[in-house]
């Protein structure tokens, strides 16, 4: 009666997820396959452990059942999409792209979209951040770049917006073996969900990070204009809420 009370539970919380009948975070649609498969390996477990609750198999079952109940849960919260809102209403702010921590911010060159300096601002995704990728300003997008790099584990998704702040972000691997499998029927690490010539709207979903690894986000900022407070290392942002700086254009 335990289990299948368990059973009930999951699958109501399953569905006000995907439906969104509740405040609670919402899951983002890159999770649905596995979710629901999770989901049903659950019932199938769950059907097995009581068909098997009587014979000496009941150790199996229940394990394959604990573990089943386990994998649900995790991907119920891998792929969660609580709701993010900019907390400011300036248009010249930069918000974070990604959830996750600052670990490096430097002056760099960048030739192919910027094509010259630039402030990078990196981002260090863990498989415990919420796994969304969000514009961090507003405006339309002007390129729309996927280049797949010599190692088979990598790629690259860039974009640039509006020429007031020639914002790009980068998306690679980084953390080498992966923990755990490729998306299915995938060999890219991550998606984009915007296509060139689209508005953008801060804060506004425009993918989903790789399944199952430590990803690496850079934000680069033209160097046409000043970033003030500049990020500091170490601290822990969260995409489409937390403010990187305002952007003040050189000229004004």
């Amino acid at each position: 009666m335990r289990n299948v009370a368990l059973f009930y539970f999951s699958m109501k919380y399953f569905i006000e997820l995907i439906v969104d009948l509740s405040p609670r975070p919402r899951v983002i649609r890159e999770g649905y396959l596995r979710i629901g498969l999770a989901t049903l390996l659950l019932a199938m477990a769950t059907f097995l452990h009581k068909a098997l609750r009587k014979t000496p198999l009941r150790p199996f079952s229940t394990a394959l059942l604990n573990s089943s109940l386990a994998t649900l849960s995790f991907m119920l919260f891998y792929y969660r999409d609580p709701i993010r809102e900019p907390l400011g209403s300036d248009p010249n702010y930069i918000y974070a792209p990604a959830e996750g921590r600052v670990v490096s911010v430097e002056e760099v060159l960048e030739p192919k979209f910027i094509g010259g300096k630039a402030l990078r601002v990196t981002i260090a995704v863990g498989l415990f951040n919420v796994q969304l990728l969000r514009s961090p300003v507003s405006g339309q997008l002007r390129y729309h770049f996927i280049e797949n790099l010599p190692a088979s584990s990598n790629n690259y998704l860039g974009f640039v917006t509006d020429d007031s702040h020639k914002v790009m972000i980068t998306h690679m691997w980084r953390f080498g073996k992966n923990f755990l499998p490729v998306p299915l029927g995938s060999k890219r690490v991550s998606t984009l969900r915007t296509d060139a010539g689209a508005p953008v709207k801060v804060a506004q979903k425009i993918g989903a990070c790789g399944f199952g690894t430590g990803t690496i986000v850079e934000l680069y900022i033209a160097a046409d204009g000043i970033v003030q407070p500049v990020p500091v290392i170490g601290m822990k942002v969260r995409a489409g809420t937390t403010v990187l700086g305002r952007f003040t254009p050189k000229n004004d």
